[in-house]
């Protein structure tokens, strides 16, 4: 999968060569922004904060369409409720807490129309590719009951616990679950906004389709909303 990753990346800048070398008026607009994302097939979804930091790279064709690319940072993350388990001593569930930290290198078409002397408006839209750098996970236990008298101490703070009627546990539930063996990421992407005198002011919109692990499915898995400011430099010719 890495070796893949690679190859796109490659390509990606292959391809944003070839547009630097034939149009005089490339740009770059460093743009940090916020935003908000919410992680798809939860028994609790709820959207989750998080920041977009990079830089788009723009190859004009026209003075309507252009080519779009660039490098991001940006976090995703979610918290999910596990099923319950027990021991002799205490029966509780598990709040899970993952953030995943990734880059994203997007592949979009871009339209401007110019609706003033430096206004303009635009919309991009296509695809991204990227992966993920990093992956911190929390867990906390919420106990349904303990028994303080005369259970283990060990066992309620941090023994195994079992899935009622079976025998799987707490740790086979979180491997399955929450640790990610999937780095590759990618997905759909659009952004619509307004330039005035080179200060770039867009919303955004990403749907990751990537799988995480073994258990998802190629689907909409994250929606993400961002909001995101930035001042655009023209290089070239």
């Amino acid at each position: 999968m890495k070796i893949i990753m690679q190859r796109k990346l490659l390509f990606v800048l292959a391809f944003a060569g070839l547009f630097a070398s034939a149009n005089a008026q490339v740009s770059v607009t460093p743009e940090v922004g916020i935003g908000a994302n919410m992680r798809t097939n939860l028994v609790d979804n709820k959207w989750k904060p998080t920041v977009k930091v990079g830089a788009a790279v723009e190859f004009p064709v026209s003075r309507v369409f252009s080519f779009q690319t660039g490098l991001y940072y940006m976090q995703k993350g979610f918290s999910d409720i596990t099923p319950a388990y027990s021991n002799a001593s205490a029966r509780w569930m598990e709040n899970v807490t993952v953030k995943r930290h990734l880059l994203q290198v997007p592949i979009m078409a871009k339209l401007t129309w110019q609706v003033g002397e430096k206004t303009s408006l635009f919309w991009a839209g296509g695809m991204y590719i990227g992966g993920c750098v990093g992956t911190s996970t929390t867990r906390s236990r919420m106990f349904a009951w303990y028994d303080s008298e005369n259970g283990d101490w060990t066992e309620i703070v941090a023994g195994t616990g079992y899935v009622d009627g079976t025998n799987r546990t707490n740790e086979d539930i979180f491997k399955e679950r929450y640790t990610y063996d999937k780095n590759f990421d990618w997905g759909v992407s659009s952004n619509v906004g307004v330039e005035v005198n080179k200060v770039v002011m867009k919303a955004g919109y990403d749907l990751s389709l990537g799988k995480e692990s073994e258990l998802d499915n190629i689907s909409a898995n994250y929606h993400t909303l961002s909001l995101s400011v930035g001042y655009k430099f023209n290089i070239g010719k």
